[in-house]
């Protein structure tokens, strides 16, 4: 790993109440703003996006913010609430048409970040109106987004 790969940080925030909700804002305020120059999916279904200034090591290009999805279903809806891809969970094979779907984000700036309490979600909503909806857990049996 490159130094400046090792330098990257992992936040971590304990949210047991909406009061540690605002330290959470503290630390994501700063992917407002910026735009997703890639997204693509990893192992299994996951779902790793690259956002912010490019960085390149040895081990390739990754972004300033690097969010993924592992463990946790999600789903991609369009501005006027048009489904793009499924709810996608751990135990789903994600069809490969999903990866053409998911470029609609690409390129987009992030508008919005939203961290759902108590139920420990998160709703990304960029430039063109598509929501990236995540719920830790699974999505299964309703979604109410």
């Amino acid at each position: 790993m490159s130094e400046e790969h090792s330098k990257s940080h992992v936040i971590t925030v304990q949210v047991n109440s909406p009061d540690d909700l605002d330290r959470m804002k503290e630390f994501t305020t700063g992917i407002l703003g910026e735009a997703c120059w890639e997204a693509r999916l990893g192992y299994g279904d996951e779902l790793k996006l690259e956002i912010g200034a490019k960085k390149t090591d040895r081990l390739g290009d990754y972004g300033a913010w690097m969010p993924g999805s592992r463990g946790t279903a999600w789903k991609l809806v369009a501005g006027d609430g048009t489904l793009i891809t499924e709810d996608y969970d751990r135990d789903e094979d994600i069809p490969d048409e999903v990866k053409e779907k998911i470029q609609a984000i690409v390129d987009q700036q992030i508008t919005a970040f939203e961290v759902l309490y108590p139920r420990l979600g998160l709703i990304v909503t960029f430039g063109n109106g598509n929501k990236l909806m995540s719920l830790l857990g699974t999505l299964h049996p309703k979604w109410h987004g």
